[in-house]
């Protein structure tokens, strides 16, 4: 389908997997390196509801829930219901080699609004839905205090 988009990045942070995976489960937080979310609502223990902000102005709700809990190991997620962009991730967890704290290897997938794919994507995140996952990516890491595999 060439309106869906994946996204795979990973990368080091200098915590241990229980802190890493502690961190991406306070969904409410995510607004702090997720530029283009306004807030996100915990509505019970799996679910939550996000309301984005995209630059042209009309923002955009919509509810997840958590499809697969490993504390410490993984975590995946999916839209519910109806959302104007359906969505799905993962988040994996292991331990980096040298007692450098934990590799995070994220797997996220758009499916666009029909017709447009990317650009239509572009225009709800005000930019290409690689380039915002991966500076929301780059300040998790900042936020966690984290280099990347490459030092940065």
């Amino acid at each position: 389908m060439d309106s869906e988009i994946q996204i795979r990045q990973s990368f080091v942070v200098g915590l241990s997997r229980e802190e890493t995976y502690a961190f991406w489960r306070r969904v409410q937080d995510y607004p702090r390196f997720m530029r283009h979310v306004a807030s996100v609502e915990p509505l019970d223990a799996t679910r939550s509801r996000w309301v984005v902000g995209p630059p042209a102005g009309r923002s955009m709700t919509w509810e997840t829930e958590i499809v697969e809990d490993r504390p410490g190991s993984a975590l995946a997620w999916r839209t519910v219901g109806r959302a104007d962009v359906r969505h799905g991730g993962r988040v994996e967890l292991y331990d980096a080699t040298a007692d450098r704290g934990t590799v995070v290897c994220v797997r996220m997938t758009y499916e666009a609004p029909a017709p447009k794919g990317r650009s239509a994507l572009a225009r709800v995140f005000g930019n290409d839905p690689e380039t915002q996952v991966r500076g929301d990516l780059r300040r998790f890491r900042e936020l966690a205090g984290v280099r990347n595999e490459e030092g940065e």
